[in-house]
């Protein structure tokens, strides 16, 4: 579940209990499933601190829920983005000119970053 760039809008308490709610429904659901929850997908400029914060509260210590510190330890950096270089990060090659997407590259990277991630987490 890549969680958060939509949900800025709300509070971070709302999106807490909202993001609780879908977890619930999930583990009642399917109780043995293993489900890889993200924080937003974006710099950390670009989406406040809280909204990743109270999705990973939501993500706790839930069984077979596994918490994915992309934001808490960046895989996206700088405040660049490929219209708008800043020379800060990779955000200048993997951030979209509508400040927000990932470009090609990006995808690619993100995709990367996550499969490695997911890798490690299962052996």
């Amino acid at each position: 579940i890549a969680a958060g760039v939509n949900d800025a809008g709300f509070s971070d308490e709302q999106i807490q209990a909202q993001a609780a709610a879908l977890f619930d429904e999930i583990q009642t659901a399917l109780p043995d499933t293993l489900v890889f929850v993200t924080g937003p997908m974006a710099t950390l400029n670009r989406v406040r601190g809280g909204v990743n914060a109270a999705i990973k509260a939501a993500v706790g210590t839930r069984a077979h829920f596994v918490w994915v510190p992309n934001v808490d330890d960046p895989w996206l950096t700088g405040t660049g983005t490929v219209a708008g270089t800043r020379g800060d990060g990779n955000a200048d090659q993997y951030i979209s000119a509508d400040i927000t997407h990932p470009t090609p590259a990006g995808i690619d990277y993100l995709a990367g970053k996550l499969a490695e991630f997911v890798k490690q987490a299962v052996s």
